[in-house]
């Protein structure tokens, strides 16, 4: 096993992780870079970066985790790009970097939450990007996801207590329209430009178009979720973006037993175990096979 520390970017300011495999593997593969889950720096969520980087390591596979300006060991930018553009751009000087040094062609984008977001918006700008693995990315309340969510939530106690002693986040919400005072009002507005590790959901039909324009070029997709307020059943991918359902290209993972961060070590492996069969399957081979004698 061999990780080195380097550093890239405009100004040697980007720090990550590269991640040599450990045996020859196929000289096409692509190699696959983690996006940081939000502030997180790059080791993900419960060292969740550097268990699946070696994974993938031992399978031939190369990795670079890194941080993006702000975050992390990376250091600020030294313009006044806008975070929307610079985490793309960031992004594809981290592909460059393993181009000259590795000279590797076709990336894979892993990311969490935000990092999804990352992902989504770099394959869209460089085809490089032949895959995506997508971690709780875009998700949209639907009919079925409200069965689903409130049948659950009826089950359990805590919740009937939240409601009979009046600590329901429901009474907020019809607290601030009562007195006309909106529940993001001490937040950030929906207007403000993005903050490191934050990102704007874009409107459902934006984000489908977006997901549509990946697969249309080629580009795999490995959408995995876990329950949420948002998201809460197996069927609800096609349910939110009817016009990608069944399209060869797109997997689907619903790990019902995991949460957002992966507290788990057997949701670690289940997640692990997805990304690496999705992988081979989407990215090919990725041992070189050994010489006949």
């Amino acid at each position: 096993m061999k990780e080195s520390a380097v550093r890239f970017g405009a100004w040697r300011s980007l720090v990550g992780v590269v991640r040599d495999p450990d045996e020859a593997g196929n000289p096409d593969a692509p190699a696959v870079l983690f996006l940081n889950a939000g502030l997180l720096h790059h080791v993900g969520p419960h060292r969740l970066h550097v268990k699946l980087a070696r994974r993938l390591g031992a399978k031939g596979v190369r990795t670079l985790r890194f941080d993006l300006s702000g975050i992390g060991d990376s250091g600020p930018r030294q313009d006044r790009m806008g975070r929307e553009e610079s985490i793309v751009r960031e992004t594809q000087e981290a592909m460059d970097f393993m181009a000259a040094s590795y000279g590797t062609r076709r990336f894979v984008l892993f990311g969490i939450c935000a990092g999804a977001d990352q992902a989504v918006r770099t394959a869209l700008t460089d085809d490089r990007v032949v895959g995506v693995s997508l971690v709780d990315a875009y998700a949209y309340p639907t009919k079925g996801h409200v069965l689903h969510y409130y049948a659950g939530r009826m089950l359990h106690g805590r919740s009937w207590w939240n409601v009979l002693s009046g600590q329901h986040p429901g009474y907020r919400r019809v607290a601030s329209r009562l007195f006309g005072r909106h529940e993001h009002d001490d937040g950030p507005s929906r207007a403000a430009a993005p903050r490191p590790g934050v990102y704007l959901k874009p409107p459902r039909a934006e984000a489908e178009q977006r997901l549509g324009a990946l697969v249309d070029r080629g580009c795999q997709l490995c959408c995995i979720y876990t329950p949420s307020v948002n998201y809460s059943h197996a069927g609800q991918f096609a349910e939110m973006f009817p016009g990608l359902a069944g399209r060869s290209g797109i997997d689907v993972v619903f790990l019902e037993g995991s949460d957002h961060v992966f507290t788990l070590l057997a949701s670690q492996a289940e997640l692990m175990d997805a990304v690496e069969t999705w992988f081979e399957r989407a990215g090919g081979p990725t041992v070189a096979p050994t010489p006949s004698p």
